[in-house]
């Protein structure tokens, strides 16, 4: 959001733009970047050319195939759950064609990719003393309680809501991320 004004926190009236890549195939994405993250190392981001959205594709290795098999399952049921505030998983590509000698196999997961998160919101806020209103903290907090609800309505818990981990839209709405963090109950 650099120093341009920040967009206020607001509830959805509608839910984001979705990517048709699913449905498409990987025809209707381009790469756009790659980019360096502090929690997922290096990621591809990917902009479907027909909602002008973007997702990203985030590289993830294991130690046994089993552990590969158990994520997988756990990220397919995961795709199969729908909240305006919890990021969207698109799938996950098994890149692991023939029986790797090292032992170690590789997936990469396809996702809703935002720009910024709220931990780099608080710090730009900080920076220039441009506080959250009342109802923008109440706005956070009734998502967030909510998002919690909806997870644990499905047998979810978290574990890990952090700032780092609330991605923004642009318009200023909130999106849980959540890989290899979601646990079953």
């Amino acid at each position: 959001m650099g120093n341009e004004q920040m967009a206020p926190m607001q509830k959805p009236t509608q839910q984001t733009p979705q990517p048709q890549g699913q449905r498409n195939g990987l025809e209707n994405f381009t790469l756009h970047k790659f980019i360096e993250d502090p929690r997922y190392g290096q990621i591809e981001i990917f902009r479907d050319k027909s909602t002008n959205t973007y997702i990203m594709g985030i590289r993830k290795t294991f130690g046994s195939y089993e552990d590969f098999q158990l994520f997988s399952n756990e990220l397919q049921m995961r795709s199969q759950l729908s909240h305006p505030s919890l990021l969207r998983i698109y799938g996950v590509m098994d890149q692991n064609h023939q029986i790797p000698l090292n032992g170690v196999f590789k997936a990469v997961i396809y996702t809703e990719w935002q720009e910024h998160d709220l931990e780099k919101e608080l710090k730009e806020r900080g920076g220039v003393s441009s506080y959250y209103t009342e109802d923008e903290i109440w706005y956070l907090i009734e998502t967030i309680s909510s998002l919690c609800i909806f997870l644990e309505d499905n047998g979810i818990y978290h574990g890990d809501i952090i700032p780092a981990n609330i991605q923004l839209t642009e318009e200023g709405f909130l999106k849980l991320s959540d890989f290899g963090l979601l646990s079953l109950f």
